[in-house]
């Protein structure tokens, strides 16, 4: 391991991810009632996520999401 390597793992690399040594919190913004489900890229400082579900009271429903991480 590089010196400087244990500060990149915990350095911000997006402002919408913020990763720790057991787990990883992403800000996202999710659009519901979309045609599919997919990663959308970034919106105002969020990762965009596009659901294929309806609203629920005019917000996402709450349900767990499980997606593969979007390409670089």
């Amino acid at each position: 391991m590089r010196a400087n390597e244990s500060n990149e793992l915990h350095s911000p690399m997006k402002p919408w991810y913020r990763g720790a040594a057991d787990h990883v919190e992403l800000a996202l913004y999710v659009q519901p009632g979309a045609k599919k489900t997919e990663w959308a890229g970034e919106y105002d400082g969020s990762l965009k996520l596009r659901l294929a579900a309806p609203p629920v009271e005019g917000e996402a429903p709450g349900a767990p999401v499980f997606l593969k991480p979007p390409r670089r």
